[in-house]
């Protein structure tokens, strides 16, 4: 059932998503969608416009890379976040869209899908520690080219997520 605020508009809609974990893994269940849609920033041919959809036309999010953020020096350390960089976006008319600000203003760093299973909160970013040896903790490899994003990902992080 819908949940409608007090002028009758609807504020939460539950949708069937699939999501696909780093290491193939996937999840299938309901979510609650908090609005209607979103604004984004993209690119096309060099020129940047701004993107209106509504979650009803999204087909397809997923995410290409991610940013690593230093956050604090620590014994053992640095510790690093990892928040999704570069990301495309596929509707389902088939257009393509890729942008390159991550998910935050997106709401999509956590989410909670329900199933038979029960419910499972999972996330599209992730923290990690780069010893002083140059190895990180999450086991992965060190980044390529531009060392602070990494098109990699933890097993246990979003890499996609696609509506019915």
């Amino acid at each position: 059932m819908e949940e409608r605020n007090v002028r009758g508009e609807v504020t939460e809609a539950n949708v069937i998503r699939t999501i696909t974990l780093c290491d193939g893994r996937t999840l299938r269940g309901q979510t609650k969608e908090q609005n209607d849609g979103f604004s984004f920033l993209h690119t096309k041919d060099g020129i940047e416009y701004k993107k209106q959809l509504k979650w009803s036309e999204v087909q397809m999010i997923k995410i290409d890379s991610w940013e690593l953020k230093q956050k604090k020096e620590e014994k053992k350390g640095i510790t690093y976040e990892a928040l999704p960089k570069k990301i495309r976006i596929r509707t389902k008319q088939g257009e393509f869209f890729y942008k390159e600000s991550g998910l935050a203003d997106l709401k999509l760093l956590s989410l909670s899908i329900e199933n038979q299973n029960g419910v499972a909160t999972v996330y599209s970013y992730w923290v990690d520690l780069l010893y002083p040896n140059q190895t990180w903790y999450s086991g992965l490899p060190n980044p390529k080219g531009d060392k602070l994003v990494r098109e990699d990902c933890y097993k246990d992080v979003v890499r996609m997520i696609e509506w019915e």
